[in-house]
């Protein structure tokens, strides 16, 4: 079984290649047409990856994400999210680095089999990070039409968040 992981990836280079020159078109040269393209791409996002990196390091450093945890703790209760796994909950959507580092935090001090970290973990897979896919798609097509994106984002998390309370108590009964 393990061959077949191996080899998945050679064997799909290998049929892109035979498709490539089946149809008569010059693989290397697709290649690094698409590499520049890619390079072009994302020196045009690079600024949005920036910025919302430096704002979600400033909130951080602030103490905001403290300071919105209290504030929004009665939500949390009624979603009933522990209170040391609410802050993975609202950092998830700004920052995937920092939500993994809340979320290791989470599983040293509970353990993975605790409440928290089950849930923390099935939270954790069950989001995105809304304003970092925002700002990359939002620098590639250089900002047009882009206002529908957020909210829908947001509320497709919060979805997220709440199915995740949901299942992880029916399934694990907490």
């Amino acid at each position: 079984m393990q061959w077949i992981g191996n080899m998945a990836v050679p064997l799909l280079c290998g049929c892109i290649l035979l498709i490539a020159l089946q149809k008569r078109i010059n693989p290397f040269e697709a290649f690094t047409t698409g590499a520049r393209e890619g390079l072009v791409s994302a020196a045009e996002i690079l600024p949005s990856i920036l910025c919302l990196m430096t704002a979600v390091g400033v909130f951080r450093a602030t103490g905001g994400l403290d300071i919105l945890c209290q504030f929004l703790s009665p939500l949390a209760d009624l979603l009933r999210i522990p209170r040391d796994v609410f802050p993975l909950v609202l950092l998830r959507p700004f920052s995937g680095s920092g939500s993994l580092s809340y979320f290791q935090n989470i599983l040293a001090r509970y353990g993975a089999d605790s409440p928290e970290g089950l849930l923390a973990s099935v939270l954790q897979s069950s989001g995105e990070t809304v304003f970092y896919v925002t700002a990359i798609y939002a620098g590639a097509i250089s900002g047009r039409k882009i206002s529908f994106v957020i909210p829908c984002a947001l509320f497709g998390n919060l979805i997220g968040v709440i199915a995740a309370v949901l299942l992880t108590g029916i399934f694990f009964d907490f």
